[in-house]
């Protein structure tokens, strides 16, 4: 990808930055809630060690985070990029990349561009 091309895929606007901002609170949110929950759920029920029940709360937590950042960061967040973004981004993926043998399979969104690496790549 060309320098050009690159930078207008690696830019990001205000309003992405903004919801995956809003996507890292959300998940922390989500995270402490669902680990605050199951600890009181424990503490209820009685059961095992203090110390055993933050760990298990906290990797719980820490999943809830992880999950719910992920899906805004890699799902919702794109969906506010700049059309210059998003036309560099989705211009040409990489569906199958092998190292053993180099064989990379490519999906082009625009068909004079798929048309070019042919001829070139011969």
């Amino acid at each position: 990808m060309c320098d050009p091309h690159f930078e207008a895929a690696s830019f990001k606007g205000a309003a992405e930055k903004l919801v995956g901002t809003l996507g890292v609170i959300a998940g922390i949110l989500a995270g402490l809630f669902a680990g605050i929950i199951l600890m009181v759920r424990w503490q209820g029920i009685g059961e095992g060690n203090i110390i055993l029940q933050l760990f298990a709360g906290s990797v719980f937590g820490l999943g809830i985070f992880l999950i719910v950042w992920a899906i805004v960061t890699l799902s919702v967040a794109p969906l506010f990029a700049e059309p210059e973004s998003k036309e560099a981004r989705n211009a040409v993926r990489i569906t199958h990349y092998w190292p053993g043998n180099q064989v990379v399979r490519l999906e082009f969104q625009n068909e004079s561009l798929a048309e070019m690496v042919e001829k070139v790549s011969y």
